[in-house]
């Protein structure tokens, strides 16, 4: 690099060789998600045809073309394989909360994470097929599994409210929200293997979800309902 160019990166702070840097960076980035998602789909397909007890992670390492040491490298368990957002689902509430626009309550958070999870048809409040579902019900491992999600959505909630500890109030707050996120998503999923139409499951589960909340709210702190960020 010459000096006059060097002159322009140190005044400027700008340096070509952090930006390539960065770019190669995020197309790595890129690549492992891609890559993760592929085999997590590959996965889902496998146990929706056999069973996830009758599948392997041998099984699934030559349903998605890759060594089997890529599979454990991406997915500690073999249920996260199927709960492949388990993150997003456990950090939803606390985020909601956490990302609230000034002006909006704890409340008001939360029943806007419900609802826009409604309109986006969002798979992670269980708009993803029924034969998803199926295989979810059919496997003790992933009901186990599904149900660890909820209490670690709970518990994230707690730690976003939470004072400190002994925070009693905390947690009760966010046993109330929490369960309303997960009723209602049980509630969806017996609707959808029951057939109801998508358009008529959101229809009654945003009505279910405003009477619940504010049953909630009756019960929750003011703090949390009504006080603005």
């Amino acid at each position: 690099m010459s000096r006059t160019n060097l002159c322009v990166t140190y005044v400027m702070g700008y340096d070509p060789r952090m930006a390539s840097e960065a770019v190669a960076e995020g197309l790595r980035e890129r690549k492992k998600r891609e890559t993760r998602a592929a085999i997590s789909r590959s996965a889902t397909e496998l146990f929706v045809r056999r069973g996830f007890e009758r599948t392997t992670i041998t099984d699934v390492a030559r349903e998605a073309g890759v060594a089997k040491m890529t599979v454990t490298n991406y997915f500690a368990l073999k249920e996260d394989l199927v709960f492949d957002r388990r993150a997003e689902i456990v950090d939803r509430l606390a985020a909601a909360v956490r990302q609230r626009a000034d002006g909006s309550s704890v409340l008001d958070a939360i029943c806007a994470a419900f609802e826009r999870g409604l309109d986006e048809r969002n798979p992670t409040f269980g708009f993803i097929g029924s034969r998803f579902a199926e295989m979810v019900l059919s496997s003790p491992a992933l009901i186990a599994s599904e149900r660890s999600m909820f209490v670690a959505q709970e518990q994230a909630l707690v730690r976003e409210l939470s004072t400190g500890p002994g925070d009693v109030e905390a947690q009760l707050a966010a046993a109330a929200l929490a369960s309303v996120f997960r009723v209602l998503y049980y509630e969806g999923r017996r609707r959808l293997l029951g057939g109801e139409p998508t358009g008529e499951t959101v229809v009654a589960l945003r009505r279910l979800a405003s009477e619940a909340f504010g049953r909630v709210a009756a019960a929750l702190p003011s703090a949390l309902v009504h006080e603005p960020r």
